[in-house]
């Protein structure tokens, strides 16, 4: 818990990345609860001219003596956290100038339906603003209806699930086929379809683990369903999918629940040595400050302008302050492992960058031993500097690893055993292996936006 006066002066005490912040007056009553995408930002917003404040706004934060964050690692688990804490303190400014209906909860009723003269349970998911559902299971209250909404609609891409009334389902069976949402996969279609009942029943059980831990493994459904995709080469069911996965700022396969992060306020930075120690054992690797991995990517269509990215991790977190974007200048024709050996090169010649433990990049074997020949034939020629040279140096030392599909498993040059490569196959649901999956995404992400880019800028001239 920090003083506001601290904040105010200091605001780099605030982390950028999502969480949720807590105003406490001068007697540590919580008066406030809320979330945001960039602790750092959305907080010192509060403390700027008070021209740009609102009456209600303005009277928090004259009543604001304390501040207290607690940082999650994305915005689905900030929402949840915030509602707990919500429900929890009940403050007095959530609250305020509210007829209820700037809250919602999200619901899971079991209604009853005959089907083939059988009595079935079939649930329901929905929101509502109040509890009228009778023996209805209710997860909230939830502020911002609308995320509650847009929440709701991202898991049903992934889960799809029935929704409709009683009315609204019996009419359907009598037609003996789906409505709208059915026809477009996003319910079973339990009112036709034999099948539609368990995989009703079994995606509203996955919704309930989703909503009462917040993050859970379910991500992993999302994975095999763009894999699936893509190998049945249906591209743009793929590309939906990806989207999701970013919106939900997923590839993490460990359970954290919002009651974890109350007990513990300082669980990021434990999740965070937690991938640290888990990286520099896995790759033995020396586990000292600044534990740096970077991960590169090449973005190209047909050789035209080619973009390489360069993303990093920093003691276990995204630093994406030394993101580096490379626009390829020198490499002629199409040739990934030519136009990557351009990027390390210029790389390599910025003595001002720290030396990463590992240089991670996307492939296998093959990939791996090429950029091995790459980085050992740029360090061929010794610099006479002496900095340069203790730079130079280090550089040998650092590991390369690539990850590779269709498992996501990693492959490294073998210095101590008979074979030339080991292949290491984590436990999917360990923290620094989703970290890792994670980077390797990043480098894409940010690599194919850079080369988008270019692309626009160009077909605009």
């Amino acid at each position: 818990m920090y003083k506001a006066s601290e904040i105010i002066k200091n605001k780099s005490i605030l982390p950028r990345e999502p969480g949720v912040y807590i105003y406490r007056n001068s007697a540590k009553k919580v008066i406030y609860v809320g979330k945001a995408k960039s602790l750092r930002n959305r907080v010192s917003s509060y403390f700027t001219s008070k021209d740009a404040l609102g009456e209600k706004t303005t009277a928090l934060v004259a009543e604001i003596s304390y501040i207290e964050f607690i940082e999650v690692r994305n915005e689905l688990e900030a929402f949840i956290l915030e509602a707990n804490l919500i429900k929890k303190y009940m403050p007095h400014y959530n609250s305020m100038g509210k007829d209820g209906k700037g809250y919602k909860h999200i619901f899971i009723q079991n209604l009853k339906e005959e089907i083939n003269g059988k009595p079935e349970v079939i649930a329901s998911v929905g929101s509502t603003h109040e509890k009228r559902y009778k023996g209805a299971k209710y997860y909230g209250p939830y502020p911002q209806g609308n995320i509650v909404n847009n929440v709701l609609r991202l898991i049903r891409h992934v889960f799809p699930y029935r929704n409709c009334s009683q009315s609204k389902f019996r009419k359907y069976q009598r037609l003996n086929r789906p409505c709208l949402y059915g026809e477009i996969g996003l319910c079973t279609g339990p009112c036709a379809r034999k099948e539609g009942l368990l995989e009703n029943r079994t995606n509203v059980s996955r919704i309930r683990k989703i909503l009462k831990s917040g993050y859970s493994s379910y991500m992993a459904e999302l994975e095999r369903k763009r894999k699936y995709y893509s190998n049945k080469e249906q591209y743009e069911n793929a590309k939906t999918v990806n989207e999701h996965i970013k919106e939900l700022e997923s590839f993490s396969y460990t359970r954290v629940t919002p009651y974890e992060y109350e007990d513990n306020p300082n669980l990021i930075e434990d999740i965070r040595n937690s991938r640290v120690k888990g990286i520099s054992k896995g790759f033995d690797v020396e586990n000292s400050q600044p534990f740096r991995v970077e991960c590169y990517d090449i973005s190209n269509i047909m050789g035209e302008w080619a973009t390489g990215s360069m993303v990093v991790s920093t003691n276990g977190q995204l630093d994406k302050s030394s993101y580096r974007k490379f626009r390829i200048k020198y490499t002629k024709g199409i040739s990934d492992f030519h136009m990557m050996k351009e990027v390390l090169k210029r790389r390599l010649n910025h003595p001002d960058w720290p030396v990463p433990k590992i240089l991670l990049i996307d492939g296998g074997k093959g990939q791996v031993g090429k950029v091995l020949e790459a980085v050992k034939e740029l360090l061929l020629k010794v610099p006479k500097d002496v900095q340069k040279k203790e730079y130079h140096n280090l550089w040998k030392t650092v590991k390369v690893v690539g990850i590779f599909k269709p498992h996501d498993y990693f492959v490294m040059e073998n210095l101590s055993g008979p074979l030339n490569w080991r292949v290491i196959r984590p436990d999917r649901r360990e923290e620094w292996y989703s970290h890792l999956r994670n980077l390797r995404d990043e480098a894409h992400r940010f690599a194919k936006s850079y080369h988008k880019k270019l692309r626009k800028v160009v077909s605009k001239e």
